[in-house]
C-alpha cells in the first residue's frame, strides 16, 4: 500500500485511486479527448496508432475529460496512503536525469494542456 500513492506507482494505479476519490486528478497525465478529431494529415492522429493503443487511449481520454469520481464512505477510505493529508503534497512526476530534456518537454506540455 505504501507505493500506491507514491510517484513510483503506475499511472493506472493512480487512475483507479482518482476514480475512487483517493488521488487528485490534477496530478494524472492529461490526455486531451480532442485529439480524436485531428485530421489524418496532422503529424499525430489516432489512426497512426496501433489498434491496441487506440483501444486504451480513447477510453482513457474520455475518462480524463469527465473525471468521474465515486467517493468512498469514510470507513472505506484509504487514509494510510496519505497520513498527513493531500492538501500540501506535490504529486507531480519527478524528472529523471537521463531523460531530462525530453521529460521536461512532455511534462511541460502536459501542464499546458490542463
Amino acid at each position: 500500500m505504501r507505493l500506491a500513492a507514491s510517484p513510483a506507482s503506475t499511472r493506472f494505479s493512480k487512475l483507479y485511486l482518482a476514480l475512487l476519490g483517493q488521488f487528485p486528478w490534477k496530478y494524472l497525465p492529461t490526455i486531451p479527448v480532442e485529439m480524436i478529431l485531428l485530421p489524418t494529415w496532422a503529424p499525430f492522429h489516432i489512426y497512426k496508432m496501433s489498434s491496441w493503443s487506440r483501444a486504451m487511449l480513447v477510453p482513457l481520454a474520455i475518462i480524463n475529460h469527465f473525471k468521474p469520481t465515486r467517493e468512498l464512505p469514510g470507513e472505506k477510505q484509504m487514509h494510510e496512503l496519505y497520513p498527513l493529508g493531500t492538501e500540501h503534497k506535490d504529486f507531480r512526476l519527478p524528472l529523471r536525469r537521463a531523460n531530462l530534456y525530453l521529460g521536461a518537454i512532455f511534462l511541460s506540455s502536459a501542464e499546458t494542456m490542463r
